[in-house]
């Protein structure tokens, strides 16, 4: 329809351009009129639509978060997306950085799926983060996808304080150090946590690193 439209008024502009051709009397306002409908349709022959410009289509949801771009082994985009990131942040509120400082530990509850999925996280002291790589001697001659997802099953048991309202059993002996008897039952606690959830909370759990290293790095740009 279009095309056709367009032949009539080329032809219109034709017959302006040759008074003797019959059938058709063109002023020169009108003649105006159809060079700037010529333009007009051309431009709108050229451009895509906004609903066809790629660009356009594309939301936050379909975008991985900048934190799993460079990994091997990425999350689902449905778990990992920029979108999906955004929405559970603006339930945590701010990071309380001074409790870092004040207690040596920041915690924040981040509730992943409202209801049915929240999560306590907590920062690590540093006899802690060595405990874990000590323990992972266990695996070093398993294959190497066992010894991947143990080092993770043992990072998110030291980092989830508490799973949908139950506290994790505390890693610490009566002396204030890390035992291997409760962080092994902290460990199994964990490892209750239904399979198929645990790349949420891993998810989460690096949202919640980058989140507190924000808050350290605007601390340390208000001079503070």
């Amino acid at each position: 329809m279009q095309k056709i439209h367009t032949d009539k008024i080329q032809k219109a502009r034709r017959s302006a351009d040759n008074p003797t051709a019959p059938d058709f009397n063109v002023s020169e306002g009108n003649r105006r009129a159809m060079d700037e409908i010529m333009a007009q349709m051309n431009a709108a022959q050229e451009a895509p639509a906004p609903s066809e410009d790629p660009k356009s289509a594309i939301s936050d949801y379909e975008i991985m978060d900048e934190a799993f771009r460079d990994m091997m082994s990425k999350p689902s985009i449905k778990i990992g997306s920029l979108g999906r990131r955004k929405d559970i942040e603006a339930r945590c509120g701010e990071v309380k950085i001074d409790e870092l400082f004040v207690s040596g530990e920041l915690r924040q509850h981040v509730a992943i799926r409202p209801g049915r999925l929240e999560v306590t996280y907590r920062t690590l002291k540093g006899k802690e983060d060595l405990y874990i790589k000590r323990r992972l001697n266990e695996v070093r001659d398993e294959n190497v996808r066992y010894a991947e997802d143990r080092f993770l099953y043992m990072l998110l048991c030291a980092h989830v304080q508490s799973y949908n309202g139950s506290k994790l059993p505390s890693i610490f002996d009566e002396s204030g150090k890390v035992s291997d008897v409760a962080f092994n039952a902290r460990f199994e606690a964990l490892c209750e946590i239904p399979q198929v959830l645990i790349e949420d909370v891993w998810v989460n759990y690096v949202w919640f690193e980058r989140r507190v290293r924000r808050a350290l790095e605007a601390e340390n740009l208000s001079g503070g």
